[in-house]
C-alpha cells in the first residue's frame, strides 16, 4: 500500500494528537530507509533488526491510514436524527477497537533497543502480530464491512393512521431476511489476504435501523407517536421472522442491536413534499448490517 505525502502528514498529525494519551508516536511522514520497506538501503546482517523494526512502523502507518479513511467514510449523513444510527455506531466501534490494537503494537516498538537474540525475536513476533491484525481486522473492515452498509434497504408501507403491517409488508421483511442470510454466507466464504477463511465458523451480529415516518394528516404529536408505533411493529416482525429462521435453519446469529425510531412528519430520505395525504411518507425504512462478532461486538 502506497501512502501519498499528504496522507502521511495527516496520519503523522493524528499520531501526534494521540501521543499524550497513549505515549506512542510513529513518524509516518518519514520515508522508509531500507529496500525491503520501499527505501534505498539494502539489508545486511548488521542492520536486519532495524529493517524489521522499520517494517513495523511502516505497516502501522499504512494500516492507520486505511482506518483513518474508513472512519472518515463512516459519517452520519442525516442531520435530522438526534441519535446516531446503530449501524454507524457499530462500525465506529469496530474502527476504534482496531485503532487501539494498532496503538498497542506501536507502543511495543517505541524506543525499543535490540540488545540480544530475544529482543530480535520479540520484534519478529510483533511484526507477525501486526500482519495478523491486518488480515483479520483491518482488511475485513476496509475492504468488506465498509461496503455492506445500506446494502439492505426496504420500506414498509402503511395505511392512513395505522401501524399494522400488511401481508405484503411481511413479505418485504421476509425478503430482507433472505438478503441477510446471503450476507452471512458471503462472510463465511470470505478469504482474506492471508488466504484464510477466518469467519467460516463465526457467530454473526445483525445491526438494524428501523426508521418510522408519518404523513401530515392529523396532529404533529400523534403522528410522532404513530411513526414510533410503525417502527416498533416492524422491529417486532423482524425479530419474529429471525427467531423462526434460527429455529428452522440453525443460523448462528444474534440480533440484539435493532434500533426502532419514529421521526413523525419528517420527510423520509429521497421523498419530496407532495401534500398532507402522501402514501410515500407512511413508511418504515430499514437499513441493515451483518458481520462477525470479531468485528461487530
Amino acid at each position: 500500500m502506497k501512502i501519498t505525502k499528504s496522507i502521511r502528514l495527516i496520519i503523522l498529525l493524528f499520531f501526534i494528537s494521540i501521543k499524550s494519551i497513549s505515549q506512542v508516536a510513529v513518524n509516518c511522514k518519514k520515508n522508509p530507509i531500507y529496500k525491503e520497506n520501499g527505501g534505498y538501503k539494502r539489508t545486511t546482517i548488521l542492520n536486519k533488526t532495524k529493517v524489521k523494526k522499520e517494517a513495523i512502523a511502516v505497516m502501522v502507518c499504512e494500516l492507520m491510514t486505511a482506518m483513518w479513511i474508513a472512519n472518515k467514510n463512516n459519517t452520519q449523513t442525516d442531520n435530522q436524527k438526534s441519535e446516531k444510527d446503530a449501524i454507524y455506531i457499530a462500525k465506529e466501534k469496530a474502527i476504534a477497537e482496531t485503532n487501539n490494537l494498532l496503538y498497542s503494537i506501536a507502543q511495543k516498538i517505541e524506543g525499543k533497543k535490540i540488545k540480544n537474540v530475544k529482543d530480535y525475536e520479540d520484534i519478529l513476533e510483533t511484526l507477525k502480530e501486526l500482519r495478523e491484525l491486518k488480515c483479520k481486522r483491518v482488511d475485513p473492515i476496509t475492504k468488506f464491512l465498509n461496503k455492506k452498509i445500506n446494502k439492505i434497504y426496504g420500506d414498509i408501507s402503511f395505511k392512513t393512521g395505522a401501524s399494522l403491517i400488511s401481508e405484503g409488508g411481511k413479505m418485504e421483511i421476509s425478503e430482507i431476511i433472505t438478503e441477510i442470510k446471503k450476507d452471512i454466507d458471503v462472510w463465511r466464504n470470505y478469504i482474506n489476504d492471508c488466504n484464510e477463511k477466518v469467519f467460516e465458523s463465526e457467530l454473526f451480529v445483525l445491526v438494524i435501523d428501523v426508521d418510522g415516518y408519518a404523513d401530515q394528516q392529523g396532529a404533529i404529536d400523534k403522528n410522532q407517536a404513530l411513526s414510533q408505533e410503525r417502527a416498533n411493529a416492524v422491529k417486532t416482525e423482524i425479530i419474529r421472522q429471525l427467531n423462526s429462521v434460527i429455529v428452522n435453519e440453525k443460523i448462528n446469529i444474534v440480533f440484539d442491536k435493532i434500533q426502532a425510531r419514529g421521526f413523525g412528519e419528517t420527510l423520509p430520505p429521497g421523498v419530496e413534499q407532495k401534500g398532507e395525504n402522501d402514501p410515500s411518507r407512511r413508511v418504515c425504512i430499514i437499513n441493515s448490517l451483518v458481520g462477525p462478532t470479531a468485528l461487530l461486538k
